[in-house]
Parts: C-alpha cells; sequence; structure tokens
C-alpha cells in the first residue's frame, strides 16, 4: 500500500524519464490534506495496480495525479475503486490507461469530478476480463479520434458521462455489455457496431444515450446496429 494523509507525495520536474510504480495487491491512497502528484513537465510515473483483492485510489476527494494507469488484478471481481480527482496524462497518440484485467469503478465524491481522455488517435479496449464503471458525480470519460473496442462490461450510472468521439465496437466475444442508468449521458460520435460478428448485450434503465452525434460513420453500417441482446 501507498497511504499519503496530510503530506504531498510528488516528482520534480526532469530530463524526460518515466518511471514505473507497482503496487502488488494494495491501493494507493491519499487522505485528509494530502495529495499524490506524479507527472510533471519532463518527468512522470506509470503506476500499475495488480495482485487479487479489492484496492481503492484515494480515500476521499483528494487530488491523484499520475502519467499512465495500468490495471492488472487477478480477476474480474476484483475491483479498483477509485474516490480521489484521478488526473491522467492526455496522451499524445495512444492510451492514457490500460484496463487488462479486474474492475475499474471511477466514483469521485461530490464536488471533485474526474474528466479523462482515455485515449487519443487510437482506440481503447475493454477486453472481456476486464470492466469499466464511470459513476458517481459528473464524473467523465471520453475518447479523442478513437472507438471503444468493448469486449468485457461497460457501464455509465449515475451522473456518469462517456463522450465517445468515434464507434463503440464489439467483436464476436459474445460478452460485450453496455449499460446506462441513472441520469447518465453516453454520446457516442459514430455507431455502435459490429467488428466483425457478434452480439452486444445492451440495457438501459435511465440516463440519455446518443448514436451518431457526429456522424454517421462507416455509411456501409447503420448508424446503430440491431444486433442487440435486450
Amino acid at each position: 500500500n501507498v497511504f499519503v494523509e496530510d503530506a504531498t507525495f510528488s516528482i520534480v520536474a526532469g530530463a524526460g524519464t518515466t518511471h514505473n510504480l507497482s503496487i502488488d495487491g494494495g491501493s494507493f491512497d491519499a487522505d485528509g490534506t494530502g495529495t499524490i502528484s506524479l507527472y510533471e513537465a519532463g518527468n512522470n510515473v506509470d503506476v500499475t495496480i495488480s495482485g487479487p483483492n479489492n484496492a481503492t485510489i484515494g480515500s476521499g476527494g483528494n487530488s491523484v495525479s499520475i502519467n499512465r494507469l495500468t490495471v492488472v488484478k487477478d480477476n474480474l471481481f476484483d475491483t479498483l475503486s477509485v474516490t480521489a480527482q484521478l488526473k491522467l496524462a492526455t496522451p499524445a497518440n495512444g492510451t492514457s490507461m490500460d484496463l487488462t484485467s479486474g474492475t475499474l469503478i471511477l466514483e469521485s465524491i461530490a464536488g471533485t469530478p474526474m474528466d479523462i481522455i482515455l485515449s487519443n488517435s487510437d482506440d481503447f479496449s475493454i477486453p472481456q476480463t476486464a470492466a469499466l464503471i464511470v459513476q458517481g458525480t459528473s464524473n467523465a470519460v471520453s475518447t479523442v479520434n478513437g472507438d471503444i473496442a468493448l469486449d468485457g462490461f461497460l457501464k455509465i450510472d449515475a451522473t456518469g458521462e462517456a463522450n465517445i468521439d468515434g464507434d463503440i465496437k464489439y467483436s464476436n466475444s459474445g460478452i460485450a455489455t453496455l449499460e446506462i442508468n441513472g441520469t447518465s449521458i453516453v454520446n457516442v460520435g459514430e455507431q455502435i457496431r459490429q467488428d466483425g460478428t457478434g452480439t452486444i448485450a445492451f440495457t438501459q434503465t435511465g440516463g440519455t444515450c446518443t448514436v451518431g452525434s457526429s456522424s454517421a460513420g462507416n455509411n456501409s453500417h447503420a448508424v446503430s446496429y440491431t444486433h442487440l441482446t435486450l
């Protein structure tokens, strides 16, 4: 575990070095007035959280800034709950996090919403072994010139928001699941579509889902497929 209480854990600006911090089976918390700041001009830290059991980033609304996050939990049901105001560096070309396995829950407390760019000019993947849940107060995820490749579970809940510049595309795994609940907002710039063949389990009990908000995308496909399991 890394636990910062009423203090600052940071890295100084430097000469273009990316460091790695791995936490196996533990949490990465800032409590009280504590803050964690691990990306500065020229010096950055990538953080990997792995192993069994449930873990957290932050235990309140404090700021936790890192360069890039990798989540590799032992199984899908091991969670990483983010209650801090997580800030990830916006990638120039690529992704800001790698969600390999486990369930990542973005649930920053009221007054400190997250606004995370998942990818820039690249696809953000949610594999069969992983889930991403966006909830809490006005927490938002987005892609810029990129799709979400969904083979696992994506849930936008409460007042969470997802703004996908391209498509949500799903393969023939048969596991892809999209849930929209609460008063959440989901904007898909182009399509919810197959990437090859397959189905997606889609459930909406509330919120707003807009598909084709930027363009209809590939005109050889419908804006939204009907290969859905409801």
